[in-house]
């Protein structure tokens, strides 16, 4: 499952997909299901809500679980700082945007794509991040 703004970069190999960086060529993969925003992927215990947060890549997702208010931000939001936006599809007013969006829903627990889970201060780590990000460029 993939966000549909990035599955063309992974079903096709594209520069978008930065395997460079790693030195390997990724093989394309074809996706089985092309996820949408807001959509609700549900299980026997879990209703998942996917949201859309391009910043990192255009097809950026987290994916928010409502009753226990658990956000899983991939690499949107690490443990202490945000995704690279400078990336082929990344971009910086997006993900401002992105971050004032996850800011809203008050999340009690974060698993971010990089560090360790957080379950404090997160709303201080995103406005730290807003009040910073201008400054990194």
């Amino acid at each position: 499952m993939m966000y549909e703004n990035d599955a063309y970069a992974v079903e096709n190999c594209t520069d978008a997909t930065v395997d460079r960086i790693f030195r390997k060529k990724l093989k394309s993969i074809k996706v089985d299901k092309l996820l949408k925003n807001n959509e609700t992927i549900k299980t026997e215990h879990l209703s998942l809500k996917i949201l859309h947060t391009p910043g990192h890549t255009s097809g950026s997702i987290c994916i928010y679980e409502e009753d226990s208010k658990t956000l899983i931000t991939g690499d949107t939001l690490f443990e202490n700082t945000c995704g690279r936006y400078d990336f082929p599809t990344g971009d910086k007013k997006e993900m401002i945007k992105t971050l004032n969006k996850i800011s809203k829903l008050n999340p009690s627990h974060v698993l971010p794509g990089h560090g360790n889970i957080k379950s404090y201060e997160i709303h201080n780590l995103i406005k730290r991040i807003l009040n910073e990000i201008d400054e990194w460029d």
